[in-house]
């Protein structure tokens, strides 16, 4: 009875295609959301293995044999050293773009090479 009757909520947020579909992103980080370890340890992996192949001791069929996983995947892990380096800062800080997790990243064709395409995900 006391209680009025209208409650205003405001929200500093945003809409973001997601495929088909728009999404209601807030501005705001959730309470208590932490980085994501898979992902943060995926960057870290395809930095190490950018860094190995740089030195010119092996090739990237090499690497993959000696990391045992194929060289379709390694390709697709070393992309993420060249991820923008804002992008790189969202995913260490867990503020990366909504879809953006292992599965997609490691995905032919999940994200643009241009760095500002990378920044537009957002």
């Amino acid at each position: 009875e006391h209680a009025p009757a209208t409650i205003l909520i405001e929200e500093t947020a945003r809409l973001t295609r997601s495929g088909r579909v728009m999404r209601l992103v807030s501005a705001h980080p959730a309470d208590g959301e932490r980085p994501h370890a898979a992902l943060i340890r995926l960057v870290v992996q395809a930095h190490r293995w950018w860094k190995e192949l740089r030195q010119g001791q092996l090739n990237l069929s090499e690497l993959a044999r000696r990391e045992r996983i194929t060289p379709s995947y390694l390709t697709r892990v070393l992309r993420l050293a060249f991820l923008s380096p804002a992008l790189t800062q969202a995913i260490l800080a867990g503020r990366q773009p909504h879809g953006i997790d292992v599965r997609s990243l490691t995905q032919t064709g999940a994200l643009p090479a241009c760095w500002t395409a990378q920044g537009k995900r957002r």
